[in-house]
C-alpha cells in the first residue's frame, strides 16, 4: 500500500468518513488491501504478541474495528 498514513489514522478516517485523508486515490489504493472475512477471522482468533504480527497483519487488525469497511470503501469510491 502506498499510503503514508498510520493504520490508526486509515482506520479512523473510514469510521469517520473522513474525505481529506479518504482520497480517491488512497480508497482505490485501500481496496486493493482490504482483508476478507477469512483473514479478519484467522488475525482476530491471533493469541500471541501483536507486536510481533507483521505489518499487513496490524493493518488488518485495525481495519477490523471499523464495522462495514468494505463498504464503505466502496461507497466513497463511489
Amino acid at each position: 500500500m502506498k499510503l503514508k498514513l498510520s493504520f490508526v489514522v486509515i482506520a479512523e478516517a473510514l469510521f469517520t468518513c473522513d474525505d481529506t485523508i479518504l482520497t480517491l486515490g488512497n480508497l482505490e489504493s485501500l481496496r486493493a488491501v482490504l482483508p476478507t472475512a477469512a483473514e479478519i477471522k484467522e488475525i482476530k482468533s491471533f493469541e500471541g504478541d501483536i507486536e510481533t504480527l507483521a505489518n499487513p497483519e496490524r493493518f488488518f487488525l485495525e481495519v477490523a474495528n471499523v464495522p462495514g469497511y468494505t463498504e464503505r470503501v466502496s461507497a466513497l469510491i463511489f
